[in-house]
């Protein structure tokens, strides 16, 4: 992958296949966004969930204030801020512009609920002309992220939003949460190494160290051997 390539056209990324090809291309930044945010932002929660949430704005909303109040509303509820990246995209009749989430939350406090209830809240304050949560067919409760088989999975899935064709051609296109936006700049400092071989690399090691730790909590068989004491010599009577 070229250092300043700005678009991407490609059937994989960093070895994994994503919604993309000479004739679909996408660009490179949103791609580098997801998958710094799936293969090492995730790390940051024990059971990761990843979402897809499209909408758009009333003139009482911008992408700004939107990432601000669920930021808030989550450390309020939670105790932490969700993994998101913003894109911005053209309506099909080019007549305005909405909205692409990737959401990411703790799947152990926040499930598909939380989110629902943030944007019914919004859109019960006219802030939000209409919203839609959208969740793979695998599953109604969101995208699970955590076995490497569903980090591909979703990233696939998100890498959708990557496309060219529909982003307008003026004016900031995405938006990364201050993790994504961190993590990606120790990524590239980092000489942008294979993020998921490491999540492999790391997978095996845990692997044959619960292997081990098995073994040796394994019972030993040892066979018992009965030892009988020792019996006095019996005398034997004299010959008369």
């Amino acid at each position: 992958m070229s250092e300043n390539k700005k678009y991407y056209s490609q059937a994989r990324f960093m070895g994994v296949p994503i919604k993309c090809g000479v004739l679909y291309p996408s660009i490179t930044k949103i791609l580098e966004e997801l998958y710094v945010m799936i293969y090492e932002g995730t790390k940051a929660y024990p059971r990761p969930r990843g979402y897809h949430v499209r909408l758009r704005f009333t003139k009482k909303m911008t992408s700004r204030t939107f990432s601000a109040r669920l930021s808030t509303f989550f450390q309020r509820k939670s105790g932490y801020v969700p993994l998101r990246l913003t894109v911005v995209e053209c309506d099909e009749d080019d007549e305005g512009l909405h909205h692409h989430f990737a959401i990411i939350l703790n799947d152990r406090l926040d499930r598909r609920s939380s989110l629902q209830h943030f944007m019914a809240r919004l859109l019960a304050g006219g802030f939000l002309a209409n919203y839609q949560v959208v969740c793979p067919d695998i599953d109604a409760y969101g995208h699970h992220l955590r076995t490497i088989e569903e980090k591909d999975s979703y990233f696939e899935w998100m890498s959708y939003l990557a496309k060219v064709y529909t982003k307008p051609e003026h004016g900031q296109i995405l938006s990364p949460c201050r993790a994504v936006s961190r993590a990606l700049k120790e990524w590239k400092l980092a000489g942008k190494p294979d993020l998921r071989k490491q999540l492999l690399d790391q997978a095996m090691k845990d692997s044959v160290t619960t292997v081990d730790i098995l073994e040796f909590m394994q019972p030993l068989d040892i066979s018992l051997t009965t030892i009988m004491p020792h019996a006095a010599p019996v005398a034997l009577p004299e010959a008369i």
